[in-house]
């Protein structure tokens, strides 16, 4: 199956595109599988039927209201279309129902969270950690001489995996870095763990969705049963949601697709068993207008009119295995809407802290991991960030820890970049990302060596959000973007400006080294190239390096980039071991699209060919001709 985006393209939407999916996909490529629509991405009938689009997927409205439910059932009957459409689809859907086996009678049954899913979740976790500074080797900690160990951070203990919506990872566990770097290092190192930021809502952690009912039947998974209503009255029909954890931010939006902000209304339930007797701190942060209950009691309410967050508290005695019902309202009269609710359980380590306590802890520290970046209130689906700025004071923060304690470690959780003034005050850094299931673990291997990190940035991490190619030619809004760049996308157009990235395109260090040298070429029947070349670890630890074939045109008739990405290899070696790679480079490799021609074209001419370890640091060089 292959899906439709969202966006439009030439006039038409990208999931009824006669271009697109009937020419290129159906036609040119000869595709037979079925075409599934993004969520919700289908707006007219008659296209949608005549141009392609097999399967409408959506969750705001009742199936038989889909532009190919209803409407086109009786568009068919009316005569407008013929039924030898819904012939194709059909069977489309029925050819792939018959590839993957569905209607074979010895059909094995799958199987979830088998010790062979867990160790790719590991294996996966592992070569996504990028390491992006290591200034004196801080890198990797000797688990011999750490016996005190200090980590900071909210992003030690959050769990990220539920998630950012169609990001989000229906898991029965997952290790967080703090619980990693326990099962890591025993007890034969002191760990403590402070939270530092965000200061305005201090010892407040999500209510862990173990602790809560079943919100997703079919899928086992435990938290909260949302229903939202297109109203503010909780009436008529309800958009149902099964969500881990109470922690929206619909700030000038809403929680479904085509909904007028603040023109909504939400009720969220569940059960709630308290692992142990005692006083909970329940902390609800968010906007005017919403409410948190147990047993049918307030005990937050917020009805107040305002805009803006608020953070406020209710202590309350509960007992260990007893159920309570739980309950969320919300019926928000202002756009800026942020919901979050959180505990503070009996015997928390986090409740109450004084800055005093872990400034004295980072001072005394063998080592400091500061664990910060990102969640999922800003890399979410259905909104853009409003800057790569590190929120909740994390700068400042971790410029302050930085100056108490040479041997600080900056470990960044999130999916797209960040903005770092400290980046020169603090002598290592490394881009974890959202690590799943096994991150916990994996970042502690690598922190401290077990694992050699080989992890390359998949993007460009500019230095200011100016630098980004969509800001410096104004073409940032919520709805219309016409994509100025054009060609110069990513690392293209910081090539061809001449821009200089805080971390390029495919940069990653590693805790040894590596040489790259005696790059040759050799033109192949076909039109193309191989590129052979020698790898060598000049360290003295084994490890992989990720080695990457990038092609330019210095003269073209139309722009060209000054290098692109055609080909790459990870290559794992042995201290002092050198080995021999090849990387194919087919003749499209040196084609462009040409509008004129309708199609791909290779002009003749001359070619640089560019061996290196990221977009900005090139170890060889060469060029070719190409008739």
């Amino acid at each position: 199956t292959i899906m439709g985006g969202y966006n439009v393209f030439r006039g038409q939407h990208c999931c009824h595109n006669a271009y697109l999916l009937n020419e290129i996909l159906k036609g040119e490529w000869d595709f037979d599988g079925a075409v599934v629509s993004d969520w919700n991405g289908v707006h007219d009938t008659m296209e949608a039927a005549q141009n392609g689009m097999d399967v409408e997927m959506g969750t705001s409205r009742p199936y038989a209201e889909y532009y190919l439910a209803r409407p086109f059932r009786e568009a068919i009957e009316r005569g407008e279309l013929p039924e030898a459409l819904a012939d194709d689809k059909v069977r489309r859907v029925l050819r792939v129902m018959f590839r993957i086996g569905m209607f074979n009678a010895d059909r094995k049954p799958g199987a979830r969270l088998t010790p062979e899913h867990r160790q790719s979740a590991l294996e996966i976790a592992r070569e996504a950690v990028v390491l992006l500074k290591n200034e004196r080797e801080i890198l990797p900690l000797s688990q011999a001489a750490i016996r005190n160990l200090v980590v900071i951070g909210d992003n030690a203990t959050i769990k990220h995996a539920l998630g950012g919506n169609s990001s989000a990872v229906k898991t029965p566990c997952e290790v967080t870095p703090l619980e990693g770097l326990r099962r890591k290092l025993g007890g034969a190192v002191r760990i403590q763990h402070f939270r530092g930021y965000p200061p305005q809502a201090e010892g407040f952690e999500p209510i862990p969705a173990e602790v809560l009912g079943t919100a997703d039947e079919g899928a086992g998974t435990h938290g909260w049963k949302g229903a939202c209503y297109p109203n503010r009255e909780c009436e008529g029909e309800a958009v149902q949601s099964a969500d881990g954890g109470i922690d929206f931010d619909w700030t000038d939006s809403a929680p479904v697709e085509g909904w007028k902000p603040a023109q909504y209304s939400g009720i969220w339930k569940t059960t709630l068993t308290p692992p142990q007797s005692g006083v909970y701190q329940f902390v609800f942060e968010g906007a005017n207008h919403a409410s948190f209950g147990l047993d049918g009691q307030d005990l937050i309410q917020r009805w107040e009119n305002g805009d803006g967050a608020d953070v406020v508290t209710k202590s309350v005695a509960l007992e260990a295995g007893r159920v309570y019902q739980a309950c969320v309202w919300l019926k928000p009269t202002s756009p800026k809407v942020r919901l979050r609710l959180g505990w503070v359980p009996p015997g928390s380590d986090k409740g109450g802290e004084r800055p005093e306590e872990w400034l004295e802890a980072v001072k005394a520290a063998d080592a400091v991991l500061f664990f910060g970046g990102l969640n999922h209130q800003y890399d979410v689906e259905g909104c853009d960030r409003r800057d790569m700025a590190l929120h909740d004071g994390q700068n400042a923060l971790l410029e302050r820890i930085a100056a108490l304690n040479p041997k600080t470690v900056a470990v960044l959780i999130g999916g797209s970049p960040m903005e770092m003034p400290w980046v020169d005050r603090v002598p290592a850094i490394v881009q974890m990302g959202y690590g799943g299931m096994e991150g916990g673990n994996a970042i502690a291997e690598i922190l401290f060596g077990d694992v050699n990190p080989s992890g390359k940035l998949t993007m460009t991490f500019p230095k200011a959000l100016r630098d980004a190619p969509s800001h410096a030619l104004n073409d940032y809004a919520a709805d219309v973007c016409d994509y100025k760049e054009g060609i110069f996308v990513g690392y293209r157009w910081y090539d061809a400006k001449g821009i200089e990235p805080l971390f390029p395109f495919g940069h990653g260090l590693s805790y040894t080294t590596f040489r790259l040298s005696e790059m040759r070429l050799e033109k192949t029947g076909d039109g193309g190239a191989c590129v052979r070349l020698n790898v060598s670890n000049t360290g003295r630890r084994s490890g992989a390096e990720v080695v990457q074939i990038y092609l330019g045109q210095p003269e073209c008739s139309v722009p060209r980039p000054v290098r692109e990405l055609k080909g790459f290899m990870k290559v794992a070696l042995q201290p002092g071991e050198t080995r021999s790679v090849e990387v194919e480079l087919s003749r499209e490799a040196f084609a462009f699209w040409s509008p004129a021609n309708g199609g791909w074209t290779v002009e003749p001419g001359e070619f640089v060919v560019e061996a290196g370890v990221s977009s900005r640091d090139i170890r060889c060089k060469t060029r070719i001709l190409v008739a």
